[in-house]
């Protein structure tokens, strides 16, 4: 027994929690390793995923609230033996219980339930838990339209996906959850030659975000989600420790300092606020030490142990050795980074954590974690059957490839060794479009070099090329890290983080859903949120006309051709309504069937985020016309940006439903401010003109009644 229980009258004999299987999903008072630490004291088995043994799911409202990850995949198992949304209150509960010898009861978690179950094992939600979702359906300006050709007089569904091989390059819809244009998806499958590099012909913009509001910075390093594991640094001297998080706000004392400089020397500085993490001492004040480690990327380094024990001096030590190397305080780690100082980089803590926890990038360590456990646990299971279609199933693959992440990651030059794919986060994506928005103004306004930075322009693109590299590791080999000073170089860099932000969201599907009891593609797909996809029948005349407008809307001087596997209906959960809802103003309607094209791995984010408006943070020089929403009337201008390459040419591309407006805003060449004048002028959407267009509109009613009044 544990010394911090000896003599506890209190506790019931043996082991009162020896049939509960726990998952803790969300910050609590206490570091999740404490808490399994009490818990497996009491005999309860403690994991970060739910399986078919998992009893009890514990999870913060706000999980509730927004149908997090893993409540989702508890409600999907709800017939089966879990206890869907046991309240963080009765965690609360157990830990009072250890301390307090007049409580004598140990708390029943049935009494905890954020919903119950009712008699045929459906959920219903308590009464007291209203709902804090941010969804997209409550903004107006909203206009996806999909519905099912057989929900009777409801709207045809409109999403395809088509498949192929190809050269192509850049992905170009933005990062943030914001859309601009009513965009109804089909997805269809195409084989890809060659695209020569042509812009974009159609782009829809907006400045409403949709959905999540962007990532606010002062959140960084607060732990707000389930399964939260804070690794300590691989090379501490002190063993058994565990990282401090501090029980009130959750904010996890653990900081990755990061210097690059085009001279190609690059440093790393990690510093831990750790404790002791026996019961035993668990909440005393003399168990806490800083731990610090410096030297080259690639290298060990050195490393020292600071502090007298208490919390207080701990912290002090941290937060001082913070300053002195960042130059912020660090209640302030997001700010602008410091010229000639080290730039923190958030961390995104997860189970995968464990396995990879260096953040300096001298371990060789995969660039897509993988989950051993989960598949020594499988190992002697029949595997489980899937249960989609076989043409979804080939999607779900295309989607959901480790080695297309790695691929499309090494393309664009990220070094997915120095910041796994797992670790990278949000916010630190965020950070490094703003970075790059302020590389943007100095090119468009050399004064700045002088008046904000007091130096040449030259040192000023130089410095802040560094400390966006200094964020967002790269792969240069031998070479040194090459300035950013010209809007191609800018553009690419956009693109970078645009991809990460998608491929961060698919691998959070790939290892927050990977169950023993159902199908890894079934949990992807599921995880996807749709309400439908479909395949077509390759015999039916709604498959034979898509097929036809696909290839008969090359142009003249693309090099392409494709080879169509399979064309899909899609629903994404409550477009329908959200494409009704939006309110055209003063201009006329004008809907017409428009193309969007994106690597195979970025419609993870995709289908399950929507298309989205980059965030304020990105540059607006990034994109030819401004931000916004990027469609073409040409089917080859789309496949452009398919890069099948990455993909064993295959690709993925949208036949979107598109409110434009009417009249559009027409504009020949390119021009970052587009969408404001457009918006100054009344009108939704703007228009570049290029050298190929349809030969004519026709009513899109020939593929479906319900597609009457939209043009093709």
């Amino acid at each position: 027994m544990p010394a911090g229980h000896q003599g506890r009258n209190a506790l019931p004999a043996g082991w009162p929690l020896t049939e509960y299987h726990i998952v803790l999903y969300g910050a609590f008072s206490r570091p999740h390793k404490e808490l399994k630490s009490l818990f497996t004291f009491l005999g309860a088995s403690v994991t970060d995923r739910i399986s078919q043994h998992t009893s009890h799911l514990v999870c913060e409202k706000r999980n509730f609230d927004t149908n997090a990850p893993q409540v989702r995949v508890a409600r999907s198992l709800k017939k089966g033996p879990v206890k869907v949304l046991v309240k963080p209150a009765w965690v609360e509960t157990i830990v009072n219980f250890k301390d307090d010898p007049k409580i004598s009861t140990l708390p029943n978690p049935d009494d905890y339930l954020w919903e119950t179950l009712d008699k045929h094992g459906n959920a219903k939600a308590e009464p007291a838990a209203s709902s804090n979702a941010k969804t997209i359906s409550s903004c107006k300006k909203s206009k996806f339209r999909i519905a099912s050709p057989n929900e009777g007089e409801r709207s045809y569904e409109r999403s395809s996906i088509t498949h192929g091989h190809g050269n192509g390059i850049s992905g170009h819809e933005p990062v943030h959850d914001s859309v601009h244009d009513a965009v109804d998806e089909q997805l269809t499958k195409t084989n890809i030659s060659e695209v020569p590099d042509e812009p974009f012909t159609v782009e829809v913009t907006e400045e409403q975000v949709l959905g999540k509001k962007p990532i606010d910075p002062s959140h960084c390093q607060v732990l707000s989600k389930g399964h939260i594991v804070v690794p300590v640094d691989d090379h501490r001297l002190l063993q058994d420790y565990a990282v401090y998080i501090d029980p009130r706000s959750g904010t996890a004392y653990d900081a990755s300092l990061n210097r690059c400089n085009a001279s190609n020397n690059n440093e790393f500085y990690r510093l831990q606020v750790i404790i002791a993490p026996q019961i035993s001492v668990l909440f005393k004040d003399n168990n806490y030490k800083t731990w610090t480690r410096w030297g080259r990327v690639g290298l060990k380094g050195r490393g020292a142990i600071l502090g007298t024990g208490s919390l207080d001096d701990a912290k002090q030590r941290f937060g001082k050795k913070f300053k002195d190397k960042s130059g912020l305080a660090w209640e302030d780690r997001t700010g602008r980074p410091q010229p000639e100082k080290y730039v923190f980089v958030e961390h995104s803590y997860g189970p995968a954590e464990a396995a990879d926890s260096d953040s300096d990038g001298n371990d060789g360590s995969n660039s897509v974690d993988e989950d051993t456990n989960i598949a020594a646990e499988q190992k002697d299971r029949d595997p489980p059957e899937c249960t989609l279609p076989i043409e979804v199933q080939r999607v779900m693959t295309l989607i959901f490839n480790r080695d297309y992440f790695n691929t499309t990651m090494f393309s664009l030059n990220y070094d997915a060794k120095k910041q796994p794919l797992g670790k990278l986060s949000q916010a630190t994506i965020v950070r490094g479009l703003q970075q790059l928005k302020d590389l943007a103004a100095l090119m468009n306004d050399p004064t700045l070099a002088s008046n904000q930075w007091n130096m040449t322009y030259t040192a000023a693109t130089e410095r802040l090329s560094n400390m966006y590299y200094s964020l967002v590791p790269h792969v240069f080999g031998r070479n040194f890290p090459p300035i950013i000073n010209s809007e191609h170089h800018l553009q690419k860099e956009v693109e970078l983080l645009q991809s990460l932000s998608d491929l961060k969201s698919a691998l959070d599907i790939m290892n927050i859903d990977r169950l023993d009891l159902v199908h890894p593609l079934d949990s992807y797909f599921n995880s996807l949120g749709l309400d439908e996809m479909s395949p077509l029948n390759h015999s039916s005349k709604e498959y034979d006309f898509l097929k036809k407008y696909l290839n008969n809307s090359k142009g003249t001087s693309h090099h392409i051709s494709y080879e169509v596997y399979n064309i899909f209906r899609i629903r994404r959960k409550g477009e329908q309504q959200r494409f009704e809802a939006f309110k055209l103003g003063k201009v006329m309607s004008d809907k017409r069937l428009l193309w969007h094209g994106s690597r195979c791995t970025n419609f993870g984010g995709i289908l399950s985020q929507g298309l989205r408006i980059a965030p304020p943070e990105a540059p607006v020089s990034g994109y030819m016309f401004g931000k916004g929403i990027y469609l073409a009337d040409m089917s080859s201008k789309s496949a452009y940006y398919c890069c099948p390459e990455t993909s064993n040419r295959e690709a993925l591309l949208l036949l979107c439903e598109v409110e434009l407006g009417d009249p559009l805003e027409a504009v020949r060449h390119a021009s970052y401010h587009a969408g404001e004048k457009a918006k100054e002028n009344g009108r939704c959407s703007t228009w570049g003109l290029g050298k190929t267009g349809p030969a004519q509109w026709v009513d899109a009613g020939k593929i479906h009644d319900s597609l009457r009044g939209v043009r093709m």
